[in-house]
């Protein structure tokens, strides 16, 4: 860490005066002897996983015979975890005596040093502490380097005052921003519930299939890509979000007139992927730009004659719980992956009101999906701005400032 000017009573500290270092080991994998014990065994893995500050349990365990195998070491509960390597930076304050593998560089502290300041002031320090490390075949930091690693040192009290201040401060801002997932979650699921009830609410409705309202289904056009912007914008899978068709990140394809114009979209056509994850399969997007788009592989277009059904519509019928239950049962290939072609598309179900009520109640939907999307930005934002809180508050913090 850079050298600054720290308040009256506080010094720069080498961690290895303040804080025995010490490094974690694997026992051989392939003696049966070693594994399962009741010795915890901490991995990178384990504390990737954690959504606290503390440990108290492990994956995987050892056995006395593997802890004597090799050179890990058990660790006094209060010590401060730190992964150095794949990748630098994980934290954990182990709760329970525990060891870890090699990819660790464990820290037991000193009388000097309350454990929980130690770990913020690390974790305020990982882009140090990384940028430390670069250099060798791979990223690692060394014992040697942690333990000449300098942080700032105010008195016992001190430090225990911070991290209250600290704690009770990102406490806040965590509950913040559960609430806003919350709130985002709630949205989510009202306009599911209302989508569903629409489409099941079809007294009188017309029963059909999509394939009697499409007038075109077409597979997406298979070329090598570009990021030069050459040629014709093409329209790919990431470019479908929340039932829209959006033109950022584009890439380029640079073909005759002739032969892209079988591929250039029109407004109202919708665009949906037929392989992807579990997830994104299925999902529909409606083209509503102007300008000359082409749209690739792993995209099925479909166009609806706009006199007799509404493509709007349609394209929220295919995102409804309903449309993505029927498509999501459809084929899945070797792998488990699900796959859905032109032929399962217009099997589909639907149910048709009269083009005067769907155009209705696309206003409606367009208004829930507004509000929907507004408060996605919102929450977008909100995250933002609290990724940044954490790291400033560590700033000030550190700087005796809070």
């Amino acid at each position: 860490m850079e050298r600054y000017d720290l308040p009256e009573r506080w010094e720069w500290k080498k961690i290895g005066e303040i804080a025995k270092v010490v490094s974690g080991s694997t026992p051989k994998t392939n003696v049966a002897e070693y594994w399962n014990g009741n010795i915890l065994w901490a991995t990178p893995k384990d504390l990737g996983k954690l959504n606290s500050i503390t440990i108290d349990n492990t994956e995987r365990t050892i056995t006395e015979l593997g802890l004597n195998s090799c050179s890990a070491q058990i660790l006094p509960p209060g010590s401060v975890l730190l992964t150095s390597r794949a990748p630098i930076g994980h934290l954990a304050i182990n709760t329970k005596p525990m060891c870890t593998n090699q990819g660790f560089k464990n820290l037991i502290p000193g009388p000097e040093i309350y454990n929980r300041y130690l770990y913020w002031v690390l974790k305020f320090s990982v882009r140090d502490l990384q940028h430390i490390g670069r250099g060798g075949t791979f990223e690692e930091i060394s014992k040697s380097m942690v333990e000449s690693f300098e942080i700032p040192l105010p008195p016992l009290a001190e430090q225990k005052r911070i991290v209250a201040r600290i704690e009770e401060l990102t406490r806040r801002v965590e509950e913040m921003r559960r609430l806003r997932r919350e709130t985002i979650e709630n949205i989510t699921y009202f306009l599911d519930s209302s989508i569903s009830r629409i489409f099941r609410a079809n007294g009188g409705w017309q029963e059909t299939t999509l394939g009697k309202v499409l007038t075109l289904v077409q597979y997406g056009l298979s070329s090598k890509l570009t990021t030069e912007p050459h040629g014709y914008p093409v329209i790919r899978m990431g470019n479908i979000k929340d039932g829209r068709v959006v033109t950022d990140d584009l890439k380029y394809l640079d073909i005759p007139t002739s032969e892209a114009s079988k591929y250039i979209l029109k407004k109202g056509d919708i665009l949906i992927n037929r392989t992807n994850s579990a997830e994104l399969v299925g999902k529909a997007g409606l083209f509503q730009e102007d300008g000359k788009y082409l749209f690739a592989s792993y995209l099925i277009r479909l166009r609806v004659n706009p006199e007799a059904v509404a493509p709007a519509f349609i394209n929220y019928y295919i995102n409804s719980p309903d449309g993505q239950a029927f498509l999501k049962t459809q084929g899945k290939d070797a792998i488990g992956q699900t796959n859905i072609n032109a032929k399962q598309i217009r099997q589909m179900p639907v149910s048709l009101p009269p083009l005067d009520e769907q155009r209705r109640l696309v206003q409606y939907l367009d208004y829930l999906q507004q509000k929907a999307n507004g408060l996605k930005q919102l929450q977008a934002e909100t995250e933002a701005e609290l990724a940044a809180f954490t790291p400033a508050l560590l700033a000030k913090a550190f700087r005796g400032e809070l």
